[in-house]
């Protein structure tokens, strides 16, 4: 699965060691995000990639934003076990996925 275009989690002009990261980290994530079922890949690309609210997100597939909102709160528990699966620490994998998703495009 490639659909997560990923994103740098670095600064505007990047060093190349933030580059590398920077890719490093989006291999990981694609690994990661293959191993999701579909609901929570089409849950992440909503809200963190295209930066769809919660609440829409209910709305459009006819669940409860509270429903939606536990779902996100799992999809991040299971992101941040995939992320150590693929070598990052759990304080890696949590900084990563902070950064990630608290910084819409």
């Amino acid at each position: 699965m490639n659909d997560f275009q990923g994103k740098e989690f670095t600064s505007e002009l990047p060093n190349p060691e933030q580059s590398l990261l920077g890719r490093e980290f989006t291999s990981r994530l694609d690994m990661a995000l293959s191993r999701l079922t579909p609901v929570q890949r089409e849950l992440f690309q909503r809200h963190c990639i295209e930066g769809e609210t919660l609440v829409h997100i209910g709305e459009t597939m006819g669940r409860s934003a509270e429903a939606v909102r536990q779902s996100y709160c799992l999809l991040r528990r299971r992101l941040q076990t995939l992320l150590m699966e693929t070598g990052f620490s759990q304080c890696e994998a949590m900084d990563y996925l902070y950064q990630m998703l608290t910084n819409h495009p």
